[in-house]
C-alpha cells in the first residue's frame, strides 16, 4: 500500500468514525429528552402517551447500538490502517519492501477478520451481554 492510498483510506475511515460519534451524541441527547418526557408523562398520569414514548425510546436505543457497533468496526479498521502504515514505513527504513509484509497485513485485516469481529459484536448485542 503506498503512502497516498493509505492516507486517503485513513482520512475516509476517520471521517466515518467522527460521523458515527456525532450521531451517537445526538442519539444520547434524544434518549435523555425521551426519558424526561416519559417521567413527566408518568407523573401526570398520561399512560398512553407514555407508552408511545417508551416505544420511541426503544427504537432510538436500537439505532444507537447499531451506530456504536459501526463506530467500533471503523475504529478497528483505523487501527489496522495505522498499523499497516507504520509497518510499511518501518519496512522502507529498515529494508526494501517485500511482498511477505504486505501479505501478512492483508491476512490480519482481511474481510474475514472484520466480519468475524462484527459478527461477535452482533451476537453479544443480541444476547444482551
Amino acid at each position: 500500500m503506498n503512502s497516498l492510498t493509505a492516507a486517503l483510506k485513513l482520512r475516509s475511515l476517520l471521517k466515518m468514525h467522527d460521523h458515527s460519534v456525532q450521531q451517537l451524541q445526538h442519539l444520547d441527547e434524544t434518549i435523555q429528552s425521551l426519558d424526561f418526557k416519559i417521567s413527566t408523562r408518568s407523573e401526570e398520569g398520561y399512560i398512553s402517551g407514555g407508552y408511545q414514548l417508551i416505544l420511541r425510546k426503544g427504537v432510538v436505543q436500537g439505532i444507537r447500538e447499531t451506530f456504536d457497533m459501526y463506530r467500533r468496526v471503523k475504529w478497528e479498521q483505523i487501527q489496522d490502517c495505522v498499523n499497516g502504515i507504520i509497518s510499511d514505513l518501518q519496512g522502507e527504513i529498515n529494508s526494501p519492501p517485500s511482498n511477505t509484509n504486505q501479505d501478512s497485513f492483508s491476512e490480519a485485516t482481511g474481510p474475514e477478520s472484520s466480519f468475524e469481529s462484527f459478527s461477535m459484536e452482533f451476537c453479544e448485542l443480541h444476547r444482551g451481554s
